[in-house]
């Protein structure tokens, strides 16, 4: 899966996305690239909900074993309540 990244500079092709910290980073190994920062954890959190959300409703999850397709996921900007 593509994710543009949250400062619009960057395409990721993400394999393992996590949250570290207030970050939603693309783990590579021991290195990372962060595709997101918000000003809680919480806040990564619902993001990465919504990363589960799109990849389901685009069937990756169940395409990514048979050969899958590619598709791009925008970082949103900071929601702020």
């Amino acid at each position: 899966m593509w994710i543009r990244s949250q400062n619009r500079e960057e395409l990721i092709d993400v394999k393992r996305i996590s949250v570290i910290g207030n970050k939603i980073v693309n783990l590579q190994g021991e290195d990372y690239d962060t595709l997101g920062n918000y000003f809680t954890k919480e806040n990564a959190i619902k993001i990465l909900d919504g990363i589960q959300t799109y990849m389901i409703e685009k069937e990756l999850l169940k395409n990514a074993e048979e050969g899958g397709y590619w598709t791009v996921y925008e970082m949103p900007e900071e929601e702020i309540k």
